[in-house]
């Protein structure tokens, strides 16, 4: 839900963006693992500082996408409902 909300805020969309979106989507992967060894080990420090970083992480690259995202940029070229060609004709 997060990250539809997050998207409903972009304004534009460029190759910066889809980047950094991946690498949002990255750190999520983590996030179970984490879970899992503090499930495992609850008393254990490192599971607490392993989860306690991967979450820091995906905070970040969160804000960081958002405040990318979201700021004022005009898009870089007019949106038009043409489909787009791998191939321009030279013509």
């Amino acid at each position: 839900m997060a990250h539809r909300d997050l998207f409903m805020q972009v304004q534009w969309v460029n190759r910066d963006v889809v980047w950094l979106n991946l690498l949002f989507l990255f750190t999520m992967g983590p996030i179970p693992f984490g879970a899992s060894v503090l499930g495992h080990y609850p008393s254990d420090p490192i599971a607490l500082q392993l989860y306690g970083v991967i979450m820091v992480v995906a905070s970040i690259m969160r804000l960081v996408q958002l405040t990318t995202g979201s700021s004022d940029k005009p898009l870089p070229e007019p949106v038009t409902n043409q489909p787009r060609t791998a191939f321009p004709s030279a013509s």
